[in-house]
């Protein structure tokens, strides 16, 4: 079946982004650190921000407000100011995201090479606790905009899309979320989809469908051990090194969206196999 459902690109994927979060809270000191790191990640995330918080000293009638440094964002700009590729850095997680994604074997290299150079900071003062992967993806509508057909992007019988959102013909959203025992390494994953249509205004020329689809892995165990958390061979985890954790989350990604489009959408998708 042909489909009206169109995107930019070789795939749909507007934004992809992996990552880790930290057990605990990193102190001011421990940003600050990751801060200087900005001359070594220059050449793949040339500016350098780094984003200030506000406290309040308690104990006197007169709250005192310290200024100190909450998180740091290293990026890339497209002439127009548009992000290209981020990694930012917070108190309590750390995440690479491109926008310009083509396929994990040339996304991934960068990203492990990065986030390899923050972890080596944040183990020395803090745990990792999990791992994130977010991918949002747009579909835009071509030809005619009275109707929205879903049957030409959703697969029949689809178990993560509301039945009754099928039949909308305006603005509607949809998310399914459910938790997935996970042994190796030992926790918890909670995958969520969010599936969002956006109707016409009338300054806009198409419809569309923003997929959004996001993992987060909870370990039972912390990782508190200093030394490389990525890489072939890396033994950070118990049984499977991190890499290898978070490719085996992109392949539950690229699962979970097969499960969702039609099989004409996934056969013109690299990486995509229609299940």
């Amino acid at each position: 079946m042909a489909t009206r459902w169109k995107f930019e690109g070789t795939n749909p994927i507007v934004g992809y982004t992996v990552g880790f979060e930290i057990a605990g809270i990193l102190s001011p000191d421990a940003l600050l650190q990751i801060s200087a790191l900005g001359p070594s990640l220059a050449k793949d995330l040339p500016r350098k921000v780094d984003q200030q918080a506000v406290t309040f000293q308690m104990g006197s009638s007169s709250p005192i407000p310290v200024r100190s440094i909450g998180g740091v964002v290293f990026d890339e700009l497209a002439r127009d100011g548009t992000v290209l590729k981020q990694l930012v850095v917070t108190p309590n997680s750390v995440t690479y995201r491109t926008a310009r994604y083509e396929r994990w074997l040339e996304y991934w290299p960068t990203a492990e090479r990065l986030l390899n150079q923050i972890a080596d900071v944040v183990l020395r003062h803090a745990g990792i606790s999990g791992f994130v992967i977010n991918a949002a993806n747009k579909f835009t509508l071509t030809g005619d905009q009275s109707s929205l057909p879903f049957d030409e992007l959703i697969r029949p019988g689809c178990e993560f899309i509301a039945p009754n959102l099928l039949g909308k013909k305006g603005p509607c959203h949809c998310f399914y979320g459910f938790m997935i025992e996970s042994s190796d390494p030992p926790g918890r994953r909670i995958d969520n989809v969010n599936f969002s249509v956006g109707a016409k205004p009338e300054n806009v020329e198409s419809n569309w469908v923003d997929l959004i689809i996001n993992l987060r892995l909870v370990l039972n165990n912390p990782i508190t051990e200093r030394g490389p958390l990525f890489g072939k061979g890396v033994d950070a985890l118990p049984h499977r090194p991190a890499s290898d954790v978070l490719e085996r989350m992109h392949a539950a990604n690229n699962d979970l969206f097969a499960g969702i489009l039609t099989k004409d959408l996934c056969d013109i998708i690299p990486g995509i196999s229609p299940l």
